[in-house]
C-alpha cells in the first residue's frame, strides 16, 4: 500500500504558547502540562506571578521549556526576554494555569499590576484561564460575576471539575487533567488560524460511544468506549459549518464532563438495534457517515425480565451476531456520498483496517491499536492510520482526539464533490 503525505499534522507543533502561572497549589500540575506539550513540538514559555513562585520555582519551568521564565515586571531585561508588549507578539494562545479567583478578578476587572496581568491586556491572541481554588470559593458571586464577565469577553474557560481538593474537601474546583487542557489550547489554536475545513451546506451523520447489550436488567456486554472521538467529531463539523447529528452510547452527561458541547443535535441510544434504527431514521439527506462508535458485535438471544440469579457454578448463554451499521449504511439506496468507518484493532492493525474498507465497501477507514498506549478507548489521545480503496494512506502521530478528527474531515472534506 503506498504511503501517502500525512493528510493531519499536530495542531501544537511549533506554536508558540505562553502558560500563565498564578499562585495556587495546583501549579505543580503545570509541570506536567508543559512538559506535554513541549512533547507535542510546541514552543512555551512561562509567566509567573510572584505568589506562583512559592509553590514551584522559576528554574523548574526553565528546565522544561528550555527558555528563561519572567515573574518580575521590574527585573533588568535580556534580550529575548518576554516583557508584556514581546508577549503579545511571541504567544499563538495564552493560557493560565492554575488560574487562581485573584487573578480573574483583576483580569475581569482591568486591572494589570504584575507581569502576566500586564501581558493578557496586551495580549492580542485568545486567552484562556484553568480555574483551580476551594469549591466554596468558587461558588462564590463575587468570582462567578468574574467568571461571567471573562467569558463575554471571549475568554475561554477550561474547568474546574469534581474532586477531592487541597484543603481535604470535596467540590467543584479542581483543575481540570493535562489533556483537557492540551483540548482546550488546540481550540484556542484553531480560532485563531481554522483548520481550513469547509462543510457548509453539507448534512453530517456520525456515530460515537459504546453500546449496550442487555442480558437482563442490570448486566450487559459492552467495552470501554468513552465517546471522546464521536463527540470531538461531531464538535469540529459543527464547527466546519455541517448540519450534524451525532447518535451515541454515551451520554450527554458524559460528554458535557469531557468539555464537547458543540452546536449539534444528540440522539442517545444503549443497544447496536437502537443506534441502527437511530441511524436508519436520519439518513435521509445525509452527505457524509462517519462510523466513529464501538458497536458491540454480539447480543444475547434470550433477555431475561427480571435479575438472573447467582446459582450454577456456571452459566452458558447464547450469543447472536448484531447487525453490522455502517455496512448497512454502505449498501443503502440513500448511501451518502462519504461513507467512513473506525477500525479499533489489537493485532495487524493496517491489514485488518484494509481488509474491512474493501468487505464494507467503504470510502474511508480510520485504524488505530486499542493495546497502544496513549491510543485507543478511553483515552485523550490516538494514533491512527487513515485508509482509503485507492491505496491512500496516511499515518498520522500520536495526538488529541480533537485533532485526529480535524485531520479525518479535512480528508473527507477533500474528497467530497
Amino acid at each position: 500500500m503506498a504511503e501517502y503525505p500525512q493528510v493531519g499534522h499536530d495542531l501544537l507543533e511549533g506554536r508558540r504558547i505562553v502558560i500563565g502561572v498564578s499562585g495556587g497549589i495546583a501549579a505543580y500540575k503545570t509541570c506536567g502540562l508543559v512538559s506535554a506539550l513541549k512533547k507535542r513540538g510546541a514552543e512555551v514559555r512561562v509567566v509567573m506571578t510572584e505568589n506562583a513562585t512559592r509553590f514551584v520555582t522559576p528554574l523548574t519551568f526553565s528546565v522544561l521549556t528550555g527558555a528563561a521564565v519572567e515573574y518580575d515586571m521590574w527585573a533588568e531585561r535580556a534580550e529575548d526576554a518576554l516583557t508584556h508588549i514581546s508577549l503579545q507578539e511571541f504567544a499563538e494562545a495564552l493560557l493560565v494555569c492554575p488560574a487562581t479567583a485573584n487573578i480573574m478578578g483583576k483580569v475581569a476587572n482591568g486591572i494589570a499590576d504584575d507581569l502576566l496581568t500586564a501581558g493578557i491586556m496586551a495580549a492580542s491572541c485568545p486567552v484562556g484561564f484553568a480555574p483551580a481554588m476551594n469549591c466554596e470559593m468558587w461558588h462564590k458571586p463575587a468570582v462567578q460575576d468574574n467568571v461571567a464577565k471573562l467569558r463575554e469577553r471571549g475568554c475561554w474557560i477550561v474547568g474546574p471539575c469534581y474532586g477531592a481538593l487541597a484543603s481535604g474537601a470535596v467540590g467543584e474546583g479542581r483543575l481540570v487533567g493535562s489533556q483537557q487542557l492540551i483540548a482546550c489550547l488546540e481550540r484556542m489554536l484553531l480560532e485563531q488560524q481554522p483548520p481550513g475545513i469547509d462543510l457548509r451546506g453539507r448534512k453530517v451523520l456520525i456515530t460515537g460511544g459504546p453500546t449496550r447489550e442487555y442480558m437482563d436488567p442490570v448486566r450487559f456486554l459492552s467495552n470501554a468506549s468513552s465517546g471522546k472521538m464521536g463527540h470531538a467529531l461531531a464538535e469540529q463539523a459543527a464547527a466546519a459549518g455541517a448540519e450534524v447529528t451525532l447518535i451515541s452510547g454515551a451520554s450527554q452527561q458524559i460528554a458535557e464532563a469531557l468539555g464537547f458541547a458543540g452546536e449539534f443535535e444528540t440522539v442517545e441510544v444503549a443497544s447496536a438495534a437502537e443506534m441502527l434504527a437511530a441511524v436508519q431514521d436520519n439518513i435521509a439527506g445525509v452527505d457524509v457517515f462517519i462510523a466513529a462508535a464501538a458497536v458491540v458485535d454480539y447480543t444475547f438471544a434470550e433477555i431475561a425480565e427480571q435479575k438472573i440469579k447467582k446459582t450454577a457454578e456456571r452459566l452458558t448463554v447464547e450469543l447472536g451476531r448484531t447487525r453490522d451499521t455502517v455496512k448497512w449504511v454502505a449498501a443503502s439506496p440513500q448511501r451518502p456520498q462519504m461513507v467512513v468507518g473506525f477500525a479499533a484493532e489489537s493485532q495487524d492493525v493496517v491489514s485488518n483496517a484494509a481488509a474491512k474498507l474493501a468487505d464494507k465497501k467503504l470510502d474511508l477507514i480510520v485504524a488505530n491499536s486499542i493495546v497502544e498506549p496513549g491510543s485507543g478507548f478511553g483515552a485523550d489521545t490516538n494514533r491512527v492510520s487513515i485508509l482509503g480503496p485507492d491505496d491512500f494512506r496516511a499515518d498520522l502521530p500520536l495526538m488529541s482526539k480533537w485533532a485526529v478528527a480535524g485531520a479525518v474531515l479535512d480528508e473527507v472534506a477533500r474528497r467530497l464533490p
